[in-house]
């Protein structure tokens, strides 16, 4: 064993030794300030070679600090192709713990490496700690941009140069190499810690869900021509008939077609199919949208009637999901601590129709990261931002509670009673689910086959689910201000803190007058990148939506020291 601090030597070395003595874009140079956020870092791809080596070297410490090897992806999800970045997949397999992201951000933009890294072995403690061969290792995944290639390489220098092994796991989805984490960290998951592992575990989820059914025709794809195409059809080998991808927006060897009006991005923000669709679609057909890295997912299909447009988002999906599992639960004769979580931007509709099943519904701050820890405090907890990104997290305590009571179940035979054969199905999908959901981070690829699974189960098409409940019409908008610290909202985001500031108060004062008179709901939030204030309405009408919106906006304006145009009645920012 050596300590980490005699490993800093080698750290130098390595970083000088990389050094471009003409150009001097070496490890040891900063090009912009970079601040690791819910993404990691993003930015343009030339930026980056010296925040992915730093990057290297912390993703050691941090698994020396857990006991665990962790993750890295280079990846920048649905950004444009001149672009990248790379995030830490924590021990657990989900994002890099908050309490070291400023760490991350630190260590990016350091001018003396040494009084950085040194700041970060004492804060955290580890000057005495030894390197354990079995603790530093590193699994790093990339997608298919030119850029990420050399980005990786730069991460395998980092982890090597502190003494870590990088496991170079190839061009893959961002859940999968969470996944890969997740289940090597869990002995009793081991076996299914790599790609063919992940084609295994959700095709046996998958099946466990759906016993004889099949999928009413196929899930036509879009890939938004990201390292998704290469994922999705090993399943359809697995699962045969039972479920039928069929692809397009595919083209991963055009990289200059990544994310380009296309991908869950493109359709869920501007809410219009990808520019380039299936030259023969069948009349009722289903789609789905992936994002760049099939993190994210939406549907979609087309109206038999007039041919219209119609987006079923992540607040559908997670309605779905959570109606499903509470409706599974109910037939096992089992009760647990179910949630489904969502932040201010969920739809009113999603969060009514919630609420009137009798399952707990709170609201988080908006991040994925915000949403996942509060959908942790449940047993079985579910969040998906409208985006398209979340999963749902089943505690290891449900996952054997359920196999225990399955178990005494016993083999079920034609004699059986109808009630103990119900019981039986429905512990056996349970167990499915969580076989199939991705219970580290959000997955397109998971989250998409959870989809079909209920769809084919309930014998539903796209359009019935569709009408489960129907969308308030709602409107956003921004509002330029001088100083958007002003504006503080509580920490769900649904209301500006009366505490928080003078201005806070008599703005949601204001707000809740407007929205008493329209019979709306409304909020605003500071953004968290720039002087603006976002703001969120709905109403019973799009007219009246619209108002609202305009009306808030202007609140905000007026209250606020709003900056530039006032804000105007259809013309949205």
């Amino acid at each position: 064993s050596r300590f980490v601090l005699l490993l800093f030597f080698f750290f130098f070395q390595a970083e000088d030794g990389i050094r471009d003595a003409q150009e001097s874009r070496g490890l040891g140079d900063v090009y912009k300030r970079q601040v690791y956020g819910t993404a990691g870092f993003r930015t343009k791809a030339e930026l980056l070679d010296s925040t992915c080596f730093r990057i290297g070297v912390l993703a050691v410490l941090r698994a020396i600090k857990q006991g665990k090897p962790v993750g890295i992806m280079v990846t920048a999800s649905h950004n444009a192709v001149a672009d990248n970045g790379m995030k830490i997949a924590d021990s657990s397999g989900g994002m890099l713990a908050e309490t070291w992201e400023k760490h991350c951000t630190a260590l990016a933009n350091a001018e003396d490496l040494r009084e950085a890294l040194d700041a970060i072995v004492e804060e955290e403690g580890l000057k005495d700690e030894l390197l354990d061969p079995e603790v530093c290792k590193v699994f790093i995944g990339r997608d298919t941009r030119p850029t990420s290639s050399a980005l990786k390489q730069l991460c395998v220098l980092g982890v090597e140069a502190l003494g870590g092994t990088a496991f170079d796991i190839g061009v893959v989805t961002t859940p999968q190499l969470h996944h890969v984490v997740y289940c090597y960290n869990r002995k009793d998951e081991r076996h299914w810690a790599s790609v063919k592992g992940y084609y295994a575990k959700l095709s046996e989820g998958y099946a466990q869900i759906v016993g004889t059914a099949n999928a009413d025709g196929p899930l036509y794809v879009d890939c938004a021509n990201g390292v998704g195409a290469l994922h999705l059809l090993p399943f359809n080998d697995k699962l045969q008939s039972q479920l039928e991808f069929k692809l397009f927006n595919a083209d991963v060897d055009h990289s200059e077609k990544l994310n380009v009006e296309s991908g869950a991005e493109w359709v869920q923000k501007g809410r219009v199919p990808p520019t380039h669709l299936p030259e023969e679609l069948p009349p009722g057909a289903r789609l789905a949208s992936f994002d760049g890295d099939a993190d994210r997912v939406v549907f979609y299909y087309f109206e038999l009637e007039n041919g219209g447009f119609q987006l079923l988002d992540g607040d559908k999906i997670a309605v779905l999901v959570a109606d499903f599992v509470a409706e599974l639960l109910a037939e096992a004769q089992l009760e647990f601590n179910l949630g489904i979580v969502q932040t201010a931007y969920a739809n009113g509709a999603a969060h009514d129709y919630v609420q009137a099943k009798g399952i707990e519904c709170p609201y988080a701050k908006t991040g994925v990261k915000y949403c996942h820890a509060v959908a942790d405090q449940f047993e079985i907890g579910i969040y998906f931002e409208a985006n398209g990104h979340g999963t749902a997290i089943m505690k290891d305590s449900v996952v054997a509670k359920l196999s225990a009571v399955h178990e005494d179940c016993g083999a079920i035979t034609p004699e059986s009673p109808d009630d103990l054969v119900k019981k039986e199905r429905a512990l056996r999908q349970l167990l499915g689910c969580a076989k199939l959901l991705n219970q580290a981070v959000g997955d397109s690829t998971a989250d998409a086959m959870f989809v079909e699974a209920v769809l084919a189960v309930r014998g539903w098409t796209v359009q019935q689910w569709a009408t489960m409940y129907q969308d308030k019409p709602s409107r956003q908008t921004k509002v330029g201000v001088k100083d958007r610290r002003v504006v503080v909202p509580i920490p769900d985001e649904t209301r500006l803190d009366p505490d928080g500031s003078k201005v806070s108060k008599n703005i949601q004062e204001a707000i809740d007058a407007a929205c008493a008179a329209a019979r709306g709901r409304a909020f605003c939030r500071p953004s968290g990148t720039e002087d603006v204030v976002r703001v969120y309405a709905e109403a019973g009408t799009e007219d009246e939506a619209d108002q609202l919106a305009n009306q808030v906006a202007t609140i905000v304006f007026e209250m606020a020291d709003g900056q530039g145009a006032k804000p105007e009645l259809g013309k949205w920012k």
